[in-house]
C-alpha cells in the first residue's frame, strides 16, 4: 500500500522524497512523512546488526553550545565509552562493534541536525573501557569534521555472553592487569558514584547533558 500510495505520489526513487512537495507525500503517506524524509536525508541512527536479537549499548551527550574544540569532543568520547563499558561488566556481556555519532551544528530547521555515524568492528569482543574508547577516538580522528558539533555519542553493539572463552584475555598481561583495574573500578562506582574516579582524560565535559539511549 505504502509503495502504491508514493508512485501515485510521483515518487519513483530515494531522492525524490526530497523534491515532491512536504503536503503530497503526507497526502500519500500521512505520519510516515517525516521519517521517510529523514531517511532519504540519510539521518538515519539505527545500528544494522546482522543478528536482529542482539542488543546495544549507548550513551550520548548534548553540549550546553556547539563545540569545535577537539580536545572537549575527546573528553566526552572516552567519558561515554568508559559508562557503556561498565554497563557491559555488570549485565555480563562482551561488545564486537563499536559506534560513533556525532550531530553537526548546522540547522536544517525544525530543531533538525545533520547526523553521522560511523562503526568499527574489534577483532575480539570486549567489556573494556579503554578499547572501547580506542577504538572510539579511532573513528573521530579519521571522520571528524570541520565544523562544530552539538551532539556527540558511543554505542556498543555484536553483543555477547561474557562468560564465552575469551583466550586472548588470559594470553595477554596487559588485558588481564585492565581486567582487574576495571573490577577495582567497578567497586568504587557502585560505592561511591560514577564521579568518583575516573581513567585520566575520562571527566565529562562542563555543560554536558548525557542521556542513555532508550530501547537497550
Amino acid at each position: 500500500m505504502t509503495e502504491a500510495a508514493l508512485r501515485e505520489a510521483g515518487v519513483a526513487r530515494v531522492g525524490d522524497l526530497l523534491t515532491v512537495p512536504r503536503a503530497t507525500l503526507a497526502g500519500a503517506v500521512g505520519r510516515a512523512t517525516d521519517a521517510l524524509v529523514r531517511l532519504a536525508r540519510g539521518e538515519d541512527v539505527r545500528l544494522v546488526e546482522p543478528d536482529r536479537d542482539a542488543r546495544s549499548y549507548g550513551e550520548e551527550g548534548t553540549f550546553g553550545r556547539d563545540v569545535r574544540d577537539d580536545a572537549v569532543v575527546r573528553r566526552a568520547i572516552l567519558g561515554h565509552a568508559e559508562a557503556v563499558a561498565r554497563r557491559l561488566r555488570k549485565d555480563g556481556v562482551r561488545a564486537r562493534v563499536v559506534v560513533v555519532k556525532w550531530k553537526l551544528a548546522d540547522r536544517l530547521g525544525g530543531g533538525r541536525f545533520p547526523l553521522v555515524t560511523r562503526r568499527t568492528t574489534l577483532g575480539a569482543a570486549t567489556d573494556d573501557g579503554k578499547t572501547l574508547a580506542d577504538a572510539a577516538l579511532a573513528l573521530w580522528e579519521a571522520h571528524r569534521p570541520a565544523r562544530a558539533i552539538r551532539l556527540v555519542g558511543v554505542a556498543a553493539a555484536g553483543i555477547g555472553d561474557a562468560r564465552e572463552p575469551q583466550l586472548a584475555l588470559f594470553a595477554d598481561p596487559a588485558a588481564s592487569r585492565r581486567a582487574a583495574l576495571n573490577r577495582a573500578l567497578d567497586a568504587l562506582v557502585a560505592r561511591w558514584g560514577a564521579e568518583t574516579v575516573v581513567r585520566g582524560g575520562a571527566r565529562p565535559a562542563k555543560g554536558l547533558t548525557t542521556r542513555l539511549k532508550p530501547g537497550e
